[in-house]
């Protein structure tokens, strides 16, 4: 009953800490003057401007060789989140 307990704690702890990170983050993005609706724009139209360079053989080599990479790389980034968490 006290593991359930503690677990519980633990979890609210740590979605409150997220909070307070996503607020620290926006905040000092303000007062850098930066907007984050514009630079979330900006990634996608640069994404897109660089999509639209490839043509189809080689956005399916990039994948080819990014999935595997991306799935090795998060992989780790879980257990080691896993085993701090622990």
């Amino acid at each position: 009953m006290w593991e359930t307990i503690i677990k519980a704690l633990k979890d609210a702890l740590k979605e409150k800490v997220s909070e307070m990170t996503k607020e620290e983050a926006k905040k000092l993005a303000e007062k850098l003057g930066l907007k984050l609706e514009q630079l979330t724009d900006e990634a996608l139209a640069e994404l897109a401007a660089r999509k639209e360079e490839l043509d189809k053989e080689t956005r399916r080599k990039v994948r080819a060789f990014w999935l595997p990479v991306g799935l090795i790389v998060g992989g780790v980034v879980g257990f080691l989140a896993a085993t701090a968490l622990i």
